[in-house]
């Protein structure tokens, strides 16, 4: 599973799945996710759009909507959590994002949002992900 911190508010108006991944955050989820693509759940921190899409949700919406993501997770127990951006990390481990920064606690891990990844980081993400779910 792949948590995000929010829908792609600028994918709406065209299909969000193909605007998602011809954005540089799909791209770079297809390079750290490989073969493994079809077997893997998406999602978001802030399910809601809100102002119809037109804005990311604030600090407090994100709280809110915390609770939407552990469930979510409980339900699916996913082999590995992807915690992608300061506000996934956050809703799914409770702690602050600079705590958890390029841990692996568990079956999460957490990294920086995918536009803000730097090669090196890319690279340990995609060979964790290897690791724990072998092709």
């Amino acid at each position: 599973m792949v948590v995000l911190e929010c829908s792609d508010f600028r994918a709406i108006g065209i299909d969000y799945e193909v605007g998602l991944f011809r954005s540089r955050t799909g791209i770079v989820l297809k390079s750290i996710i490989g073969d493994r693509f079809d077997q893997t759940i998406i999602t978001n921190t802030a399910k809601c759009l809100f102002d119809g899409g037109k804005r990311k949700p604030n600090s407090k919406e994100f709280s809110t909507c915390a609770d939407n993501i552990l469930e979510q997770i409980e339900k699916t127990d996913p082999e590995i959590v992807l915690c992608l951006g300061e506000k996934a990390a956050e809703a799914v481990t409770g702690k602050k994002f600079r705590e958890v920064l390029g841990k692996v606690m568990g079956k999460v891990v957490v990294a920086h949002h995918p536009r803000m990844m730097t090669r090196e980081e890319k690279r340990i993400i995609r060979e964790i992900v290897e690791l724990m779910i072998p092709t």
